[in-house]
């Protein structure tokens, strides 16, 4: 009788009778397996893969696994259905995309860039072991607009939701405006998105548009051209704050961000200060 495998670390099992005088091949093969599932790491590159990957079984025996290299879309890597583990996965790569681990036919979770997150599967679902970390963005070099009138993303402040969950947000954003082209913007969320509240809100500065009152809708948009935020024209050298606080319900996985534009199209400028930032903590599961 041929030999059969375990199915979560794939170690084998010989048939009685089997391998006879040679017990050590199969006894050694599985002890390196074993000493691997301990201690082992395995890094993955993602340069130039596209789609979804099926993790062979030495790519998922090791509990360290580490993703590397530059994204040119988004990605999913997934472990065979009916394969259960606890791995810590480290999202070490770079490029505008999620990057999605899985069980195949079950469970995914978006992995945060820069963070080792703890997740376990019982061969079908798919779950963070311990509290999810804390999401942040940051704009690192300000943005201008000049002549758009319809909020678009920013190219910092969008971070990915990497589960279900309920999460509280803080968005603050420092702006300055000139010849009157003024400030309007969005929180939006794609994905599966059950619920949102904006429970507080508020700017600052030094200028006339401080007086100004803030149009604010009660929940997150899906779009990011519909404005939730305006501040009406008028030319403001000196920096402005808005404040954002509030909470999403999501019931998967997606993403969640800032969008801003001027309020009118003219020749003027908006611009986003350097160091506005955007975070995003897990608060409890589902119910």
């Amino acid at each position: 009788m041929p030999s059969t495998f375990t199915p979560n670390k794939n170690i084998e099992q010989p048939a009685s009778g089997s391998y006879q005088n040679a017990w050590a091949t199969p006894v050694n093969n599985d002890w390196a397996v074993i000493d691997t599932a301990f201690g082992g790491n395995t890094a993955i590159t993602v340069t130039s893969v596209s789609g979804t990957t099926l993790l062979t079984a030495t790519q998922y025996q090791p509990p360290n696994i580490i993703f590397s290299g530059v994204m040119g879309s988004a990605l999913t890597y997934e472990v065979p259905s009916g394969v259960g583990g606890i791995w810590t996965l480290y999202n070490d790569t770079t490029g505008s995309y999620p990057l999605t681990f899985a069980v195949s036919g079950g469970g995914t979770v978006v992995l945060p860039v820069g963070v080792r997150v703890l997740l376990v599967s019982d061969g079908t679902n798919l779950q963070y072991a311990t509290t999810p970390p804390l999401l942040t963005a940051a704009v690192t070099t300000a943005e201008t607009r000049t002549s758009d009138a319809i909020p678009t993303n920013s190219s910092y402040l969008v971070t990915y939701i990497p589960t279900a969950g309920i999460y509280k947000f803080e968005v603050n954003v420092g702006f300055t405006t000139a010849a009157n082209a003024g400030f309007i913007a969005n929180l939006n969320f794609s994905g599966a998105l059950t619920g949102s509240a904006v429970v507080g809100s508020s700017i600052s500065g030094s200028n006339s548009n401080t007086a100004q009152l803030l149009d604010a809708i009660a929940s997150v948009s899906a779009s990011p051209a519909t404005p939730l935020f305006t501040v009406p024209g008028g030319s403001n050298t000196a920096l402005q704050a808005l404040l954002m606080t509030g909470t999403i319900t999501a019931g998967g996985p997606g993403t969640f961000g800032f969008a801003w534009s001027q309020a009118s199209s003219n020749a003027g400028n908006t611009t986003v200060a350097a160091g506005s930032y955007l975070t995003l903590t897990f608060v409890s599961p589902t119910a």
